[in-house]
């Protein structure tokens, strides 16, 4: 509609971006990562991941490992323009034993021009948060 604002919604777009994840769709996950984004995942042992080719051959691998699986969004927090918090519960059943496996996670997201460039994911919530919260200060 004439008069409406064309900028996309940040929160909306991370609600899309993990339901994307949900449905094993590779454009929708990677739709809002600039072509140099990196995935940090250190604290569960995995990545970084630099680019978005390397995102999506991460992803790929990692549903095969699964029969099924899901993500929740929880919490969404725009701390500025180019820093936000993210709290995603992810579950799912792992293929080769049938374990139901359930995860509470942390992603501090970094972006330059709505793009996301850094993606840092931490097991413990509340030290993400701090983390996200710090760096926010720090843009001021």
């Amino acid at each position: 509609m004439p008069g409406e604002s064309r900028t996309p919604d940040p929160v909306q777009q991370v609600h899309e971006a993990f339901a994307a994840a949900g449905a094993e769709d590779l454009d929708g996950v990677t739709a809002n990562l600039a072509p140099n984004a990196v995935w940090v995942m250190d604290e569960v042992g995995l990545g970084p991941f630099e680019g978005v080719d390397a995102i999506r051959a991460f992803l790929l691998e990692w549903w095969s490992l699964w029969e099924e699986h899901r993500h929740d969004v929880e919490e969404v927090v725009l701390l500025t323009e180019d820093v936000g918090f993210v709290v995603i519960r992810e579950a799912g059943r792992v293929k080769s034993s049938g374990a139901v496996v359930e995860g509470r996670v942390g992603h501090v997201l970094e972006s330059i021009n709505g793009l996301v460039v850094r993606d840092t994911t931490y097991v413990d919530v509340d030290a993400a948060r701090g983390i996200a919260e710090r760096l926010a200060a720090s843009e001021g």
